[in-house]
């Protein structure tokens, strides 16, 4: 895994990916485990981590959240500006063990569609 730190003094600014790539699916495909907490602290590394997955020919990600303990608008709408991306290089991205409360805030943002379409 990759860890991306932005202040060692706060366990909550820690954000940990663990990239895994399918090799075996026909199309450019990742899957990154995230974990730790999304919010205006966390939200620029974590773009360029999945931006950089984009830029390195993976179109399609999974970003599994199961072990995010929180995420705010900032990171739902981050993930929002990474699956446009994505979309406009025919690709797509999809959340994986999304929690009760960020199915809520996707609702409510009115992503829920995109982001944590099924399949």
């Amino acid at each position: 895994p990759t860890t991306i730190s932005i202040d060692e003094a706060d366990p909550f600014h820690v954000i940990v990916v663990d990239r895994r790539a399918l090799e075996r699916s026909p199309t450019p495909r990742s899957v990154i485990v995230v974990m730790g907490e999304i919010d205006m602290a966390t939200v620029p590394l974590l773009c360029d981590v999945l931006l950089g997955e984009l830029e390195a020919g993976k179109t399609e990600l999974v970003i599994d959240l199961a072990h995010v303990g929180f995420i705010d608008v900032i990171g739902v709408r981050t993930l929002r500006h990474v699956a446009d991306a994505a979309f406009a290089l025919g690709g797509r991205v999809r959340i994986q063990a999304a929690s009760p409360a960020l199915r809520r805030i996707c609702d409510l943002l009115g992503v829920g569609e995109v982001l944590l379409a099924e399949g």
